[in-house]
């Protein structure tokens, strides 16, 4: 009977505009890795180029947009420009399994907004596209993407001026010049100079910080950053230039919070960067300050090493064996001994045959 139908109004369309009727191909769920390919056999749509931009234009959400396109399918696409259509064919069209309720709400927004027309029980689509509200007054998520779009194109339109000032006038479109006045220039401008005041923090001992402030250090504080900076191109000769706001804030805070003295930061790291171990994984303050407890364990371990060590050079005697030493006095004694027969013999023997005269 559908096909017959069909038929006829094929037959009497001809000679005519109206695009001939196809079976409609029911695009039901497929299952999950079939392939299914859209084709203009299966019956295809001819809609105006105007009433697709509108489309494209229109804020809705994604239900009523979808509600919209079944609409437009159940009318348009049986050459029809209104119909009987109730939520329930809607719901079936769009697979949607929740209360049809929904789709009605849809419906009378979308009348609401003139996106589509009624007569009686019948409803299409509103092809004077001119009527329609592409944007409800009342769209809070409208408005909510606006604000946060412009702000975020504030700062762009903010440093563009500010880098380009100087041919502003001479390169800016003409476009551009209409859409933007001098106040929204001198409005935008104020509040962006403003707030980088606000966080902007000037430290009277600083020789060098951050624009905010939070990281900074004196100018000793740089010194000994520097001092350590030239230790670590001993180490690595192709080492980045380091942050120098944040190196001397870390050596600041050694000095402040840790009671270090740049003597004593100079010279652990010196230390650190003669050492085998600790030279390749020390190259900054921020390690240096972390690994502070282990390296000066280290130091003063090695410098009373380096201590006995000399002290036992100078007094051999101080940590000589108990044998050693009885063998060493016993030798002293000795060369003592045989020191002094040489001196008292004054290296003259006695005769044998030498008589002393008898008084």
């Amino acid at each position: 009977m559908v096909l017959e139908s069909i038929d006829s109004v094929n037959q009497g369309a001809s000679g005519s505009n109206v695009v001939p009727l196809r079976t409609v191909a029911e695009h039901k769920q497929q299952p999950r890795g079939v392939v299914v390919k859209a084709d203009l056999d299966d019956g295809y749509l001819r809609l105006s180029n105007t009433l697709v931009d509108a489309l494209c234009r229109v804020s809705l959400s994604g239900r009523q947009f979808r509600v919209m396109l079944a609409i437009i399918k159940k009318t348009y696409g049986f050459n029809k420009k209104i119909d009987w259509i109730v939520a329930d064919q809607i719901r079936e069209l769009m697979n949607y399994d929740s209360a049809y309720t929904h789709i009605c709400a849809d419906i009378r927004e979308l009348k609401k907004r003139k996106l589509i027309v009624e007569d009686g029980r019948k409803i299409g689509p509103n092809p004077i596209v001119s009527e329609w509200v592409l944007c409800p007054e009342n769209d809070k998520m409208t408005n909510k993407s606006r604000d946060r779009n412009l702000s975020l194109e504030e700062p762009k339109t903010v440093t563009a001026m500010t880098e380009n000032s100087h041919f502003y006038d001479r390169k800016q479109s003409p476009q551009k010049k209409d859409n933007i006045t001098k106040d929204t220039i001198q409005k935008i401008s104020s509040s962006h100079i403003a707030v980088a005041m606000a966080d902007t923090q000037i430290k009277p001992d600083a020789a060098i910080q951050t624009p905010n402030g939070k990281l900074w250090g004196s100018a000793d504080d740089l010194t000994c950053a520097e001092f350590i900076y030239s230790r670590v191109l001993m180490v690595n000769p192709t080492a980045k230039k380091p942050n120098w706001p944040d190196w001397a804030n870390q050596v600041r805070l050694m000095r402040t919070q840790d009671h270090r003295t740049h003597h004593d930061i100079c010279k652990l790291f010196k230390f650190a960067n003669t050492d085998s171990f600790w030279a390749s994984n020390v190259l900054c303050p921020k390690t240096l300050r972390k690994q502070w407890d282990k390296l000066n364990a280290k130091l003063l371990a090695r410098s009373s090493h380096e201590a006995n060590t000399a002290t036992a050079t100078a007094n051999p005697a101080r940590h000589e064996h108990s044998t050693a030493r009885v063998f060493r006095e016993l030798r002293e004694m000795a060369e003592q001994l045989e020191h002094s027969a040489d001196h008292h013999g004054g290296g003259n023997t006695i005769d044998a045959d030498y008589e002393p005269v008898q008084p």
